[in-house]
């Protein structure tokens, strides 16, 4: 009863968490562009011969019927969303289980579903039906049966582990890889090694997964990348191979070949059932590009290079490095424990007292501490990997007797393995769903480093045993309560009166009013279409905008729905402009601003647009949402326009999302005496929320206050006004060529002349963002 009630209260605790959100925000480019290619499947089609997609098929047919059995709703896959996420949560307090007591087995769930990013006036991640999801939960099946086979040598389980293997490759082609990477190693270090062939196999097994590992990432040899994923990846590979293959195998455990053939073939039974027809469909060149994304190039397209740490982020991962030396030491008498206490308490007290006077912290101390823990993650998380092989070989020594020691070999290579996925695109949101096995890595060594601890002979016996654990208990509350504050607030004001959003008959949302301009112009987009189209009628979404036909019930005539530079690359744009020519839809719908991270999409695409140009004209404007019409179709009437205009003091919110739609209405009520007399406050803070309010929705017309921020006293203010000059000078562009193709650079130059002298000036700075800035003014002049 026991043992079931603490992972009931998990699910339960975590499911409660994520359905409270099932109404909130929508992520216009990732959840609707999935919503519609569900749609698609729910509707009939097959993935990569009617419609492309980076995913593999098993999670479109798991979806598309989920969608069409729950009524073909936002909200309904937000709640499968929800019950996956938390299934999650409750599989990694069961692995923690296997390896800590029941108290901190809950780390790792609490973190993780703590940390899964909410953004206030915008989503919740966990919203959103990302295939990650449903392979994470795959990949901690795989964990979870791994550690049973190790642990009572019991060969179902090595086949429960390939189908799971199977499961995560069925959604996500790079997950599914590399949990077949991670199971290789760990069969190759508890396989019973009886032969000469066993050891063979095993080492040639293990040696081709640090192989092609290396081929996937692009057989690179150096730099960020090579040094967090490639190095510990040859470590564990070598010792796999070599002086610790066989050693967590007792005589009850596979031989290594069976145990190998038996894991293949719980990956290979039902992945066949789904790559039979699809290679059929698509020839074997076809499968290696689409489905394997085999010189498909998507790591290029889509890379985001590794961050680089923050000072508070070093600071972090020195003091857990230094926390577990000095458990260790302490433990041995050989360093005091109390003046180990007593330092960490003057450092953390000086760094408090520095943070006091000189941190700035634009947007609030909650919001710079979770960047900071976010930041830190990318460190924290290889040191754990490095701790892990340390403590595979020193669980080596002692597992041919313990099966503690044994089930302890199996997190390092698996953790090691899950982290794989963050390449090619290293933000957040790729790395909270690499980090579930590293999370139980991590848990396991901070229970080891803290028994260090209670064990130091400079505690009272009472005291050690409690105080290191009140202490991770106060500092874990601490940081759940930074993470989850700022999201329950933007969910309480979701719900007040005020709070605006979309209706359609697929997708009901709403966030907070202060933050709702930009889902109440899609939703004002969505019920035009609604009331000009034909249900299921196509119409063309560029870029990324096939959220707005699935809220609207419509199709597109094209297979692609992403539109990101470079996928589709320029010959499938040419063979979808050739079917565009052959049957032209009534209606285009596409952006005028606001392109996030399809701000080069315009002039990529750039024979697209003259086709668009040639044929289309502006039929209204919602917010930065644009609708065109046919030519030939309609007559030429003036387009509706809808856009809120407002000076307000929003534009100084600590918030993003706030802060991104006053400025949007800021630039709309801007006047030219505003813009040419523009003066920056000298107070650093708000100048740098102005700056970023700038950088988020602003356009080139404030060029005044850029230009004064680059000027002002303080080094941050100019690095902040650097970087909004890119951001800015980067839509600028995006928005010149914008498909409606109706900017009125006249009205721009009137803003930007009393600026031209200083552009000339800044164009021969050495710093590219500002030259950049320079040279998006100067072509107005």
């Amino acid at each position: 009863m026991r043992a079931t009630l603490a992972p009931a209260a998990i699910f339960g605790v975590c499911l409660g968490y994520f359905l409270l959100f099932r109404h909130y925000g929508f992520q216009l480019e990732d959840e609707g562009m999935l919503l519609f290619q569900l749609a698609r499947v729910a509707n009939g089609q097959i993935p990569y011969v009617d419609f492309h997609t980076g995913y593999t098929p098993g999670y479109f047919y798991l979806g598309g019927a989920a969608l069409a059995a729950l009524g073909r709703s936002a909200v309904a896959i937000r709640t499968l969303m929800a019950v996956v996420n938390a299934a999650s949560a409750t599989a990694l307090y069961v692995l923690a289980r296997r390896f800590v007591g029941p108290w901190m087995a809950a780390l790792p769930a609490i973190l993780w579903a703590a940390f899964l990013p909410v953004f206030p006036g915008e989503f919740a991640s966990f919203n959103v039906p990302y295939p990650a999801w449903v392979a994470a939960l795959a990949w901690l099946g795989v964990a979870l049966a791994l550690v049973a086979w190790t642990s009572n040598a019991r060969s179902v389980w090595l086949a429960t582990a390939g189908i799971c293997a199977a499961a995560a490759f069925a959604a996500k082609p790079n997950t599914g890889a590399f949990a077949i990477a991670g199971g290789v190693w760990v069969v190759a270090l508890a396989g019973r090694r009886a032969s000469l062939f066993d050891s063979a196999a095993g080492a040639a097994a293990s040696a081709s997964m640090v192989l092609g590992v290396w081929l996937a990432f692009g057989s690179m040899w150096w730099g960020m990348d090579a040094a967090v994923h490639l190095a510990p990846v040859a470590v564990i590979g070598v010792l796999a191979a070599g002086p610790l293959g066989g050693r967590a195998a007792t005589a009850s455990h596979a031989r290594t070949m069976r145990a190998l053939a038996l894991f293949a073939a719980g990956f290979l039974v039902p992945t066949v059932t789904w790559a039979l027809p699809m290679l059929r469909e698509l020839g074997m060149a076809g499968f290696l590009r689409e489905v394997l994304l085999v010189r498909a190039g998507v790591a290029e397209v889509y890379f985001a290079a590794h961050p680089t740490p923050e000072p508070y982020a070093l600071a972090l991962v020195a003091a857990a490095a230094g926390f577990a030396v000095a458990g260790r030491m302490a433990r041995t008498g050989w360093l005091s424990a109390w003046a180990v206490a007593a330092l960490a308490a003057g450092v953390i007290g000086a760094a408090a007292l520095r943070i006091a006077r000189s941190a700035v912290m634009p947007e609030s101390l909650g919001s710079s501490v979770a960047w900071q823990l976010e930041n830190a993650a990318f460190w924290l998380a290889p040191l754990a990997h490095w701790a892990g092989i340390v403590l595979l070989a020193a669980s080596s020594r002692r597992a041919a007797r313990s099966s503690a020691a044994r089930m302890c070999m199996v997190l390092p290579p698996l953790a090691v393995a899950m982290y794989l996925q963050l390449y090619p695109r290293a933000d957040f949101m790729h790395l909270i769903t690499s980090v579930p096995v590293t999370l139980v890595l991590a848990t396991v060594l901070l229970a080891r480093t803290l028994a260090w601890w209670a064990a130091a002979p400079a505690f009272a016996p009472r005291i050690g045993a409690r105080l290191p654990y009140a202490l991770l208990a106060a500092a874990t509350l601490t940081v759940v309560g930074v993470k989850l504050t700022p999201a329950l607030q933007a969910l309480h004001l979701a719900g007040r009166p005020g709070a605006a959003g979309v209706a359609t008959a697929t997708v009901t949302a709403r966030v907070e009013s202060r933050a709702a301009d930009d889902l109440r112009a899609f939703g004002a987009a969505a019920d035009f279409l609604v009331e000009h189209t034909r249900p299921g009628e196509p119409v063309l979404a560029f870029p990324a905008l096939a959220g707005l036909l699935f809220a609207a019930q419509l199709t597109s005539p094209v297979p692609h729905d992403y539109w990101f530079p470079g996928r589709p690359g320029h010959a499938e744009e040419a063979r979808m402009v050739a079917m565009l020519e052959a049957a032209p839809p009534r209606f285009i719908v596409t952006l005028n601003d606001g392109w996030t991270f399809f701000s080069g999409a315009p002039a990529y695409y750039s024979t697209a647009r003259d086709f668009v140009v040639g044929h289309y004209h502006l039929a209204a404007r919602f917010g930065r949402y644009d609708v065109l019409v046919e030519r030939d179709a309609f007559d030429a009437a003036p387009p509706i326009s809808w856009q809120p205009v407002d000076a307000s003091a929003d534009v100084l919110d600590p918030l993003l999302a706030p802060r991104r739609q006053a400025a949007r209405r800021w630039m709309a009520a801007l006047t030219l005496e505003q813009a040419h007399a523009a003066v920056l406050e000298e107070d650093t803070r708000t100048a740098i929320l102005r700056l970023r309010a700038l950088r988020d929705g602003g356009d080139l017309r404030a060029a005044g206050w850029l230009i004064a921020g680059l000027r002002h006293g303080n080094p941050r203010v100019r690095e902040e006004a650097a970087r909004s000059m890119q951001e800015v000078a980067t839509r600028f562009r995006a928005t010149r060529l914008r498909w409606a193709d109706d900017l009125d650079l006249a009205a721009y130059r009137r803003y930007t002349a009393p600026y031209f002298d200083e552009a000339r000036r800044l164009a021969r700075e050495s710093d590219e963002r500002v030259r950049d800035f320079a040279a998006a003014v100067l072509s107005l002049e």
